[in-house]
């Protein structure tokens, strides 16, 4: 038996394709008018342009109503118990001749054992250009033999290869999968390009690894439209952005390039005016920038706080932690640009 099942949706009440191609032919000039396109304008190795493009698109106001609308309206019929989604979900870009996942579970990545996974293809899938899943019998066999042996990332797949079954799909369907499930893509030998969007739904408060502010709850129909939300969308609150010159995972930087473009952006697309980017002073065994930005000489310009990530506020160390803590009892906003979510208590 497959271990994933198929639904469909009405493509016309939830049209990401139109959203989708009219994004890109604005964004590239009109380079992109379909989504075929995409592999006449870049390369394989240029998937993280189109990435990001797609990333841009996701932090929109109309994506973000249409995707929340399509959970409310078409996914929640499916799940008896409440639930949270993912907040910004994840693009897959399979360019003809390239692969772009090998096979694995999600738990592997941190993901909570009764997290259910949604695939949205934006174009219709055959054979290698689709999704490829074990069924469930081999999925469980599968999964003992490779806790039992370790085997190398090339021997899972492919292991999983000789016993895949491809989900092929139309436009307007889409998958439901438990994490447990092994999926993956092979080499794509058609030459046509493949572009869907998955996302995750936990129903029991069991987020693995991620923070729980990877999730939200669903907006109701009302509120989505609501005159509050229309009147408001328009009005940009002053932000801070903060930048790190210490290090994540032992002597890994970010550099402040890259991070004063992200926040730069993240503020453009998130409705923030940014009036100040400050970088946290070295030599010190405290954030003395962060403590006079919240409770300093700069203390009252700004509730929102945007940082690259949130390993850049080191909640390990107690002096990081007690002055995050204090800022959010008094009411601060922090934005973590790489995580997509907000931290507003601890």
């Amino acid at each position: 038996m497959a271990i994933f099942k198929k639904y469909n949706y009405d493509k016309k009440a939830f049209d990401f394709l139109s959203l989708v191609e009219n994004f890109l032919s604005e964004k590239t000039g009109n380079k992109i008018k379909n989504l075929n396109d995409i592999n006449q304008t870049y390369l394989p190795n240029e998937v993280n342009i189109v990435n990001r493009l797609f990333y841009d698109l996701f932090h929109t106001e109309a994506f973000s109503k249409l995707y929340n609308d399509f959970i409310y309206s078409v996914l929640k019929k499916f799940f008896k118990e409440e639930f949270v989604y993912q907040v910004i979900p994840s693009v897959r870009v399979a360019f003809p001749n390239s692969k772009s996942v090998n096979f694995h579970n999600d738990c592997w990545y941190g993901h909570g054992q009764e997290i259910k996974n949604i695939w949205v293809p934006l174009t219709n899938v055959r054979k290698t250009q689709s999704l490829a899943f074990l069924n469930e019998v081999n999925n469980e066999k599968s999964l003992s033999y490779f806790y039992d042996k370790q085997p190398s990332l090339i021997e899972i797949q492919r292991h999983c290869e000789e016993q895949m079954e491809f989900a092929e799909c139309d436009y307007g369907q889409f998958l439901i999968f438990p994490t447990k499930a092994l999926h993956g893509t092979v080499s794509n030998a058609t030459d046509k390009i493949r572009v869907s969007f998955d996302f995750r739904i936990c129903t029991d408060n069991d987020y693995g690894l991620k923070n729980p502010k990877f999730f939200r709850s669903i907006i109701t129909g009302e509120n989505t439209n609501s005159e509050k939300s229309n009147a408001t969308k328009d009005i940009r609150r002053p932000a801070v952005g903060y930048l790190s010159q210490f290090p994540i995972l032992n002597t890994f930087k970010i550099s402040q390039t890259i991070q004063h473009e992200a926040v730069t952006s993240f503020c453009l697309k998130n409705n923030l005016d940014l009036i100040l980017l400050e970088t946290e002073l070295v030599g010190f065994t405290k954030p003395l920038n962060l403590e006079d930005i919240l409770f300093g000489n700069r203390n009252g310009l700004a509730k929102d706080i945007v940082i690259f990530s949130d390993k850049l506020i080191y909640l390990e160390n107690s002096k990081y932690f007690d002055l995050i803590k204090k800022a959010t009892l008094n009411n601060f906003r922090f934005h973590f640009v790489n995580e997509g979510y907000v931290l507003d208590s601890l």
